[in-house]
């Protein structure tokens, strides 16, 4: 709150102007312009003598305490109401500014007739006839809004910096994701020009090259899916399915990479089917990734559990795995883009990052919602999805 120092209009701190030989009439007039123009200042102005009293308040000050001239002057802060340690606070500095002649300044929160506001002051010395300081004039001003705007830029400002991070760390690990396929293809290719007649080295060469173009397929996929997370540009094109055959779909993407890692899926799925109204691909890309996801952060041989159930309304898919888990202050940065739970995966785990905030938005996109749990480091996680049945 912005103040200004002001000398308040009281007839003992009055000043006689030399050359005036009215000057009681002259007082009298400066007296009425000081009184109108703390009257309609939105500052709160006031006056203290030495014993910490006040001896003048304006409108604006009668307003916030709720009481008149005759029930507040003569007061302290404490008599009037004022909590004991902010009472105590005026005390000191109305105290030092008496002994240092030096203003003091700060903000400090109150509750008065317009609820509870945020106030920036500024006290000061008044110097007297006899040149000692004979009482402390102060203003105070409501810096609520800029004191909530402040902490918005600063919130803002945090999550602006955060993302630069995420965005730089994303930009290093694609950059490192890229070249580790790239090397294979380039020594594949040179294989290749050394033997162009040799089927069998042929034949390894291409199986190297195919590889590592799905590779490079899933990451550009990733990079549209990140422009389309970011733009709000994916649709859904829904239809009547059956959840069962959407989980066929994304466990039969799954195979490999669960059996890469030998792991085995455990099912828990209901006999009755349980329809929605849902687009197939996007929502088997959901249960795929967690899928992914599972397995990724789990050991080789380690079980992942798949189980499905309704609810009400609802149906509930829950992923399971036994893995290293998640720490308690990641369980929702873990849906934020380029986020990972562990950076010391290696490159062929690791991905960019970007799986559990396309799961969030297409879970979202289908009127559902999920959460992660987990009991900690090394003691595996837990991804509940919740998605509405279709009405009959």
């Amino acid at each position: 709150m912005t103040t200004h120092p002001t000398t308040a209009p009281n007839d003992a701190l009055q000043p006689d102007l030399p050359g005036n030989s009215d000057n009681g009439s002259l007082a009298a007039r400066q007296r009425r312009l000081y009184e109108a123009i703390l009257t309609n200042t939105p500052d709160l102005a006031y006056i203290f003598d030495l014993q910490h009293r006040f001896i003048y308040a304006n409108d604006g000050l009668l307003k916030m305490w709720g009481k008149t001239s005759a029930q507040a002057l003569g007061k302290t802060c404490l008599e009037l109401g004022y909590e004991p340690w902010h009472a105590a606070m005026h005390d000191h500095e109305i105290d030092q500014v008496v002994a240092t002649r030096q203003p003091v300044r700060g903000e400090v929160p109150f509750e008065g007739a317009f609820g509870r506001r945020i106030y920036d002051y500024i006290f000061v010395p008044v110097i007297g006839a006899d040149g000692e300081v004979e009482a402390v004039a102060g203003t105070t001003r409501d810096v609520t809004e800029q004191h909530e705007t402040r902490l918005e830029l600063r919130r803002l400002a945090t999550e602006l910096a955060e993302a630069d991070r995420r965005k730089t760390e994303f930009l290093a690990v694609l950059a490192h994701e890229l070249r580790n396929p790239l090397a294979p293809i380039s020594n594949a290719v040179h294989v290749l020009r050394s033997a162009p007649d040799r089927a069998n080295v042929v034949r390894a060469s291409a199986e190297i090259m195919q590889r590592q173009l799905g590779h490079l397929v899933r990451l550009v996929n990733d990079l549209i899916d990140v422009s389309r997370i970011t733009s709000g540009n994916i649709e859904l094109r829904c239809e009547r399915v059956v959840l069962t055959d959407v989980l066929a779909h994304a466990v039969e993407a799954c195979r490999p990479t669960l059996a890469a890692a030998r792991q085995t899926l455990k099912f828990e799925l209901p006999d009755e089917p349980l329809p929605l109204e849902a687009d197939p691909v996007r929502l088997s890309q959901v249960f795929c990734n967690l899928l992914n996801n599972a397995s990724k952060y789990s050991g080789p041989e380690s079980p992942i559990h798949l189980g499905a159930s309704r609810d009400g309304d609802e149906v509930r898919i829950t992923v399971r795995d036994e893995g290293i888990g998640i720490p308690g202050d990641k369980l929702e940065d873990i849906f934020h883009m380029f986020t990972q739970v562990d950076a010391r995966l290696d490159s062929a785990r690791s991905g960019l990052g970007v799986g559990l905030a396309l799961v969030r938005t297409l879970v979202n996109l289908h009127g559902g919602r999920i959460h992660a749990s987990s009991a900690g480091p090394g003691q595996g996680s837990e991804f509940e999805l919740r998605l509405p049945l279709a009405r009959d």
